[in-house]
């Protein structure tokens, strides 16, 4: 029953923002092969990098009936060099701490850099409203990050040191 309302949503939701966006798309579990739905979005010019970021969106298991759990995870890249991994994710690791929400990740294999937003609405909420919370979450899920791209990209690519980044970290 939820997985169907879940489903209805991010329909809704895709159906509403289409015209906002080059591509998008709805992808059900069952052709991912997956346990929940996913609504593709793909931003281009985005950042300082004017580069492509591909946001995805779904419902986690929340294991609570009470609870909807929206999640965003938007893709800066998917080629990482590995030489420049750690450095990279010693760099996240601190940019993280300013951050007003959300965080950026690299994944196991090292080859992609994400920035991960998740939302927690109540299910009991009509579905007006937990529409609108869907779009602010992906709304924050472009923004947030898209000031940071361009630097983290560089320094994917071994062209930004820390001290470079740490430009980015305010004076406390």
């Amino acid at each position: 029953m939820m997985q169907e309302r879940e489903r209805s949503l991010l329909s809704r939701l895709g159906k509403e923002l289409a015209g906002d966006f080059a591509e998008l798309s709805l992808f059900l579990a069952e052709e991912l092969g997956t346990q929940m739905d996913v609504l593709r979005i793909l931003e281009t010019g985005y950042g300082s990098a004017q580069t492509e970021a591909l946001g995805e969106f779904f419902f986690r298991p929340a294991g609570d009936a009470g609870l909807l759990l929206f999640s965003a995870m938007v893709t800066l890249t998917n080629g990482l060099v590995k030489k420049y991994a750690p450095l990279l994710a010693y760099g996240i690791s601190k940019l993280n701490f300013y951050l007003p929400c959300g965080g950026f990740a690299i994944d196991a294999q090292e080859t992609t850099l994400v920035y991960r937003l998740s939302q927690a609405c109540d299910a009991s909420m009509e579905d007006g409203q937990l529409l609108r919370q869907m779009r602010d979450c992906i709304s924050m899920a472009f923004a947030v990050p898209e000031q940071y791209a361009g630097m983290l990209l560089k320094m994917a690519e071994g062209g930004v040191s820390m001290k470079e980044l740490s430009v980015l970290f305010p004076e406390v």
